[in-house]
């Protein structure tokens, strides 16, 4: 088997499993996972905006504006992120019939293709709002 060994008979994984456990030993649920990951981004996000505030002088009423130019970013790249995915599916499938060739549609599952969607998103988002100002 793939990642174990045999070591005074007894089998042994090559690979560490996760410890999702707690100190006093409870398992920990995914849950708990995500609530320390809000935690963590609403306290940077707090002091972000106490230093934007504070210290750069930006003013606290433009803050829902670059929410609402967040959120419009995060669509536009949603949307690229299908259209490349789309595009990537046809790609593959177009190659396989017309050579034979077989490229696997699990290549479209690499985290770069999500930042490069997130890039072409902004760029779009800023161009679309430059165009309107």
């Amino acid at each position: 088997m793939v990642g174990q060994a045999v070591l005074r008979g007894r089998p042994v994984n090559y690979f560490a499993q996760p410890n999702r456990q707690t100190q006093t030993g409870r398992k920990k649920t995914a849950a708990q996972s995500v609530e320390m990951i809000g935690l963590v981004v609403l306290l940077t996000s707090a002091v972000a905006c106490t230093l934007g505030v504070i210290w750069f002088g930006l003013p606290g009423s433009s803050l829902r504006n670059a929410g609402l130019k967040a959120l419009e970013t995060v669509g536009a790249a949603a949307m690229f992120f299908g259209a490349n995915l789309a595009a990537g599916m046809v790609v593959i499938a177009a190659l396989h019939a017309l050579t034979g060739w077989f490229v696997s549609l699990y290549i479209l599952g690499d985290v770069s293709l999500l930042g490069l969607s997130l890039l072409q998103g902004m760029v779009f988002a800023w161009w679309s709002s430059g165009a309107r100002d």
